[in-house]
């Protein structure tokens, strides 16, 4: 599919088994948007031509910010990022212009990809931040040039179309060769923190698909699965998770688009959906909404309640089981530090353990530290601990923080838990004493 840029790398990218498959498999279902369903071969396709558009604009290697709703083109536009070797930086189009200017400064991006509905706020953050960063608007298949809004009036900003294509054999001239390296980088996963703050985590390659291969083993997917994903897209541990892991496994992933319940059911029955993750405000909005058709309900094997599902109450989460009786309710916990979710509770955990977390995914060591960096033993309080491939390089541009939660070959969490007696992971509430984060 394409030429595309040579990867002298050992470790394949989450993009390279997706359009590996796409070769094989090009008729199998991907993506799910709305009443149709994009089969996997051209969801390649649009991966490619996205990938081809980026190489005639921006040089390879650095970062692409998506500013983007929860369509389709958000996961083609990261996916090809990474077939054009740089790295993808997922941002929450509802935030404050100090939020965006912030991050779009933090991780230095090269360019940004925009839907059209948040162009004219993509572009007051790049002049907040002073970027020289090229905006790329996307356009159904397309995407357009916004011209370098950060620049000072009068050189080169205002959006105009332009042939893509044509710049692309002009850069191609001017491409080191050491260009087409990939950037082992994947992501730079920015923390849920106060829009003050702008802090990222480095994700690699390894990360994510260690993080999307343990995931779909913990929760039992198969390639027949049909999954609504209901997170938000600019949060890589939805991304990840409910996305690529769907991907790379062979199953298909359905997005959820606008609406409310009644949409929500509706896309479960057209869809055939079998799985179904759910935040605790998701949860609690189907525990209260009105019942859909049994058709609709009993296509659903399994239902993800996702961190932070100990929100709900064991009454809420019985209504969530109550909608879809032959579903089995999961749980799941992770943070943005390990890619995606370390711990899933299965087999009615959740029900008979109020407290747990979850059993940790396979080749993780999850563990429990005492005060002094000691590891506790099962029943003991402590600050939860993970070693594996899903824990990040470090955060970005942040030193002192990186030295605070990396220690001793360890990621601390600063979330308090325990191990029981059954080797569950389970939460003891609160945060660790001492383990604000850390000011670079």
């Amino acid at each position: 599919m394409g030429t595309g840029p040579q990867r002298p790398s050992a470790f394949a990218t989450a993009e390279e088994i997706i359009v590996g498959r796409a070769r094989r498999e090009p008729h199998r279902a991907a993506l799910g948007w709305r009443d149709r369903t994009i089969l996997l071969g051209r969801f390649a396709g649009h991966v490619e031509s996205r990938a081809e558009a980026l190489e005639g604009a921006l040089a390879r290697g650095g970062a692409i910010a998506q500013v983007m709703s929860d369509t389709p083109g958000l996961v083609a536009t990261v996916l090809a990022a990474w077939r054009h070797g740089s790295t993808a930086v997922p941002l929450d189009a509802a935030s404050s212009t100090a939020a965006l200017a912030a991050r779009l400064e933090t991780s230095g991006v090269a360019g940004v990809v925009a839907h059209e509905e948040h162009v004219s706020a993509v572009s007051e953050a790049l002049r907040a931040a002073g970027s020289r960063a090229l905006l790329l608007v996307s356009r159904g298949l397309r995407l357009v040039d916004g011209g370098r809004p950060g620049r000072p009036a009068g050189r080169g900003s205002g959006t105009r179309v332009v042939d893509l294509a044509a710049r692309r054999a002009r850069r191609g001239a001017r491409d080191d060769a050491g260009s087409s390296a990939v950037n082992e980088v994947a992501f730079h996963a920015y923390l849920p923190e106060p829009q003050s703050r702008a802090r990222a985590a480095l994700l690699t390659h390894a990360n994510v698909v260690s993080s999307a291969l343990r995931t779909g083993i913990a929760r039992g997917d198969a390639s027949e699965d049909v999954a609504l994903a209901t997170g938000p897209l600019w949060d890589v541990q939805t991304l990840v998770g409910e996305v690529l892991a769907r991907l790379v496994s062979g199953g298909s992933i359905v997005l959820p688009g606008p609406g409310g319940p009644r949409e929500f059911f509706e896309r479960i029955e057209s869809h055939r959906v079998t799985d179904l993750s759910l935040s605790a405000a998701g949860a609690a909005a189907v525990a209260e909404a009105a019942l859909p058709s049994k058709r609709a309900i009993r296509s659903v094997r399994k239902v993800l309640l996702r961190d932070p599902g100990l929100m709900l109450s064991l009454t809420q989460k019985r209504e969530v089981a109550d909608r879809f009786p032959s579903a089995e309710i999961l749980q799941s916990w992770g943070r943005v530090e390990t890619t995606g979710p370390i711990a899933t509770a299965r087999q009615g955990a959740a029900f008979r353990k109020p407290d747990v977390l979850g059993t940790p995914h396979p080749g993780l060591v999850v563990g429990i530290a005492d005060p002094d960096g000691r590891l506790a033993r099962p029943g003991q309080k402590g600050e939860i601990v993970c070693r594996g491939a899903v824990v990040m390089r470090s955060y970005l541009a942040a030193p002192a923080a990186t030295r605070e939660t990396l220690r001793d070959g360890w990621l601390h969490t600063g979330d308090l838990g325990y191990i029981d007696g059954d080797g569950d992971l389970a939460s003891s509430g609160g945060r660790a004493r001492g383990r604000g984060p850390a000011q670079d």
